[in-house]
């Protein structure tokens, strides 16, 4: 920092203003990476300091490469895997932006600043198998997301339409051989129109020796996965690598698997189009 900025804000925080006020308050500050919003940034940081004020404070802004100039880290939480995360951020026009990538819906965690990966509670492979029996006799295909490739068992329009809108090859394989090691998760792909049926369905499933959580995802996905995997848990993995706590985060979401970062970061912001669940 320039030291006449230091040195307006030492000022600013000697002005005798009613700072207490903002004791243990939650400060939202938008547009933080211009000029004005930056300084009021900068000396909230600095009197939270001085004046013990044990505050939070949670700053927006457009301009990612700004923000991140002044310390802010900025992340993707998805339900994609790492590896095409990765494949996309060029067409998505922030590579090179991107400081913590949470895969796989919290199953993945891969950090650029530390170059750490990290993978935690794939799906056993027999329990993907008798899930996949399990809908055997519906119209609907599966697929398996993993190093950038989803892995499906059959060839049709369903799951080109998977490839299709995710920008992410696919690949039909003998699942009896290609399960015989966990994977990250498994997706059930549908039509629109059938997603109810695949949901009464998935009441209707249950495994002695393994124990799994799914929920819709998209309007054509439903999803299997490990109970503790969760966009919160995969969050609280990836902050632990930099001393941050969730509740000290904003975090953007829009669909039912948003739901739970949405409830415990510090500010969790739900988009205008967002599922009923996550509003």
């Amino acid at each position: 920092m320039h030291r006449i900025i230091e040195e307006d804000i030492r000022n600013i925080c000697k002005e005798p203003l009613p700072w207490e006020e903002l004791k243990k308050k939650k400060i939202l500050v938008t547009g933080a990476s211009g000029f004005l919003a930056s300084y009021i940034v900068y000396t909230l940081m600095k009197c939270n300091f001085y004046y013990h004020l044990d505050m939070s404070l949670y700053v927006l802004c457009r301009n990612i490469k700004k923000a991140r100039e002044k310390g802010i880290l900025f992340g993707l939480s998805t339900g994609r895997d790492v590896n095409s995360i990765q494949t996309l951020l060029k067409d998505w026009h922030i590579d090179g932006l991107v400081d913590i990538i949470v895969g796989t819906g919290g199953g993945e965690i891969y950090d650029y600043k530390l170059d750490t990966y990290k993978e935690q509670y794939p799906l056993d492979g027999q329990l993907i198998q008798n899930i996949v029996e399990h809908y055997q006799d519906m119209k609907v295909n599966f697929a398996i997301p993993e190093n950038g490739i989803l892995y499906a068992p059959k060839d049709d329009e369903l799951i080109q339409m998977l490839s299709k809108a995710d920008h992410v090859p696919y690949k039909v394989v003998n699942y009896d051989e290609y399960l015989t090691k966990p994977k990250p998760k498994l997706i059930i792909v549908c039509q629109e129109d059938y997603m109810d049926q695949v949901i009464a369905r998935s009441q209707t499933f249950h495994n002695d020796q393994f124990k799994s959580s799914s929920l819709k995802t998209a309007s054509v996905l439903y999803e299997y996965m490990d109970p503790r995997v969760t966009k919160t848990a995969g969050l609280i993995e990836a902050l632990k690598l930099h001393d941050i706590d969730i509740k000290d985060i904003v975090t953007f979401g829009d669909a039912d698997n948003d739901y739970d970062m949405t409830l415990n970061a510090g500010v969790g912001v739900v988009m205008a189009n967002g599922s009923e669940k996550t509003k």
